[in-house]
This record gives C-alpha cells, sequence and structure tokens, in this order.
C-alpha cells in the first residue's frame, strides 16, 4: 500500500493533472521529498471524484434577489455597504482592548456613513 499525498490539479472543475507525493524513511522520522509520479493518463484524471455541497436548509431564490439589486440599486447598494459596515465596526469593538461597552453610536455613524458614500455614491458615480 502506497503511503503520501495524493495532489490533484483542478482548473474548471476538471482535473487536468495529478501527482503523488511519497515520503522517503530516514532514521527516525519521515520526510516528504518532492518525488513525484505524474499520472497522465485519462482513465485515473477521470477517476478522480469531486464531492458538492448544496445548502438545502436554506431555500434562496437568486432571481429575486437580482430581480431587487438591478431594480433597486440604490437602496441595496446602501443595504449591502451598511451590513458590511456593521459587521466590520461591530468585530472591530470586539477586538479592541481599550473599550470595555459596545458603542451604538459609533456603528450607526459607521452604517450610515458606509451606506451613504460607499453605497450609494460609488453607484452613482461607477455605475451610471
Amino acid at each position: 500500500m502506497k503511503r503520501g499525498l495524493s495532489i490533484v490539479l483542478l482548473i474548471g472543475g476538471t482535473a487536468v493533472s495529478s501527482a503523488f507525493v511519497s515520503p522517503i524513511k530516514r532514521t527516525s522520522s519521515t520526510i516528504f521529498t518532492p518525488q513525484i509520479s505524474t499520472l497522465n493518463n485519462v482513465q485515473n484524471i477521470q477517476s478522480c471524484k469531486r464531492t458538492t455541497t448544496s445548502l438545502s436548509a436554506i431555500p434562496i431564490n437568486t432571481s429575486t434577489i437580482t430581480k431587487f439589486y438591478k431594480g433597486f440599486p440604490l437602496i441595496a447598494g446602501f443595504m449591502t455597504a451598511g451590513t458590511k459596515a456593521f459587521l466590520a465596526d461591530s468585530l472591530a469593538q470586539y477586538k479592541d482592548v481599550c473599550t470595555t461597552k459596545f458603542n451604538f453610536k459609533r456603528n450607526l455613524a459607521m452604517v450610515l456613513y458606509s451606506g451613504t458614500i460607499l453605497g450609494c455614491t460609488c453607484e452613482i458615480m461607477y455605475n451610471r
């Protein structure tokens, strides 16, 4: 039985090449060295199986989200940038060692600034 590390290169969901890196035993420890045996035949590449994960527990209709972003770009930009600012500032306040309690005014200021400037203004400047 071969012992070692199998490496598969995937480009665009298709296995392009694969390699096997085998260990060499030296005195008391096992060291991985780049002794690569490439598998060029199609049968070995096709035998690599990909597993996919689906989030079937969360029913998300992407066409509805797309219609919302196309129909109301300013509101969508404000909401997206505001949500990202809320999460970023909350994490920054949590990691800051100088602050002891959560500052709602600071967080609201970040949400309003980011939603207005990054969401709405950048939507107008770059997409119109």
